[in-house]
């Protein structure tokens, strides 16, 4: 938070910027008048809940107060980077999205071509699937998937 009387004096600018008087914002804020008053000329340092319950008193919204009272947190940077890196993130996979889309309808594809050709092996030769056979037939689809993705 700004150090007195250089915030007293911001506080009083904006105050008389719109035009309220010290009694106004007393009795909006919930703050006395005599420290309204003090804090304006100096006298006091004000705790951050009494400088937000003037500021609200002024129209202020939490998201609004001048960075010049209430400089950004280590914390509120270290979010404001985890959100701006989360964008990336996001637009990343949705430019890929694409790309997922398809790999994913090139191996449903050959996913259903190849059962559909064991099913017709199953009933036409009466063939038997032990757990190699079907883990070839789910993995020849992926091959053949990640075969077309690399193509282009």
């Amino acid at each position: 938070m700004t150090k007195q009387p250089k915030l007293g004096q911001y506080l009083a600018e904006l105050r008389k910027n719109s035009g309220i008087t010290q009694e106004e914002i007393a009795s909006r804020s919930g703050v006395n008048v005599r420290t309204v008053q003090r804090i304006e000329t100096g006298d006091v340092t004000p705790r951050t809940f009494t400088v937000k319950a003037i500021l609200a008193a002024l129209g202020y919204k939490d998201e609004e107060y001048p960075s010049s009272i209430f400089p950004k947190t280590k914390r509120e940077n270290t979010r404001d980077i985890f959100k701006s890196k989360l964008h990336l993130v996001i637009n990343y996979i949705l430019s890929n999205m694409k790309k997922l889309k398809d790999f994913l309808s090139n191996y449903f594809l050959a996913t259903g071509i190849v059962w559909f050709l064991c099913g017709i092996g199953i009933i036409s030769f009466n063939w038997h699937f032990g757990p190699q056979e079907i883990s070839i037939t789910l993995l020849v689809p992926l091959s053949y998937a990640l075969f077309r993705i690399f193509e282009k």
